[in-house]
């Protein structure tokens, strides 16, 4: 006996499915459309970048772009071939630990010598912005020295880790010859939209709590990220290691 669909059952069959396929495609379209909305609402740099179709900018973002280190003050010659981005929080011991220990072996054998850049910056998150956490005020503090005097940018960066303390921040501004009215008025009223970038990028490399992370490369080949704070041998390999790529 044949159990076989007859042809009417058959064509039932495959109209129920294309409906049930064209169904899901909506349903899952639709879903899509709304974890992107969502991202756009949490990463509002790109939205901005989508809506002037700089779509290079969105494809690094979200695949193997390194981190953005363009117009900030640096440590180094400014010919140094390989860059050293490092992720420190000023309120974190281990990022101390780092500057203290570790930055000044950097100096001595890659800073001073023309080898390395050396960025630093402080990680932010969209929950920072929204409840200006310590994070977020040492976040704008910098921002604003390197808007008003960036050739003292990093004297006044150590010496906010020595100090652990923006609260009484006269004795810094003045040390540094900056004006107090100006940095007043940056703080006050300047509309940050490094923030978007910073706040996006911390959250696509996975910057969580106080960790330091860094990223050592050349521009247009792919960074080596470091976590936590090995020893300096550590760093040092990653280096030598550029070094024989760029043939010096």
């Amino acid at each position: 006996m044949n159990n076989a669909p007859k042809k009417p059952e058959l064509r039932r069959l495959r109209i129920k499915l294309f409906l049930f396929l064209v169904i899901m495609l909506i349903f899952i379209s639709a879903f899509a459309g709304y974890l992107f909305k969502i991202e756009l609402e949490k990463k509002p740099i790109i939205k901005q970048k989508l809506d002037s179709n700089e779509i290079d900018y969105i494809y690094d973002f979200y695949t193997d772009a390194p981190p953005n280190h363009r117009d900030m003050a640096f440590l180094g010659d400014d010919d140094a071939p390989i860059k050293f981005v490092a992720y420190l929080d000023i309120a974190s011991g281990s990022s101390k630990f780092f500057i203290l220990s570790i930055l000044p072996l950097l100096k001595e054998n890659y800073i001073d010598k023309g080898i390395i850049k050396f960025y630093a910056k402080q990680p932010i998150t969209n929950d920072d912005l929204k409840k200006h956490t310590d994070k977020f005020i040492y976040y704008k503090s910098l921002l604003c020295i390197r808007e008003i005097k960036k050739e003292v940018y990093f004297k006044f960066y150590f010496d906010l880790y020595y100090n652990q303390s923006i609260d009484d921040i006269s004795y810094l501004l003045d040390k540094h010859g900056i004006s107090a009215e100006g940095y007043e008025e940056c703080m006050r009223d300047r509309d940050f939209e490094a923030a978007a970038i910073d706040i996006s990028e911390t959250e696509n490399f996975g910057i969580i709590g106080i960790n330091p992370k860094f990223y050592i490369g050349i521009d247009g080949t792919d960074f080596t990220a470091i976590e936590g704070i090995p020893k300096f041998n550590r760093f040092n390999r990653t280096i030598k290691d550029y070094e024989i790529l760029i043939g010096r």
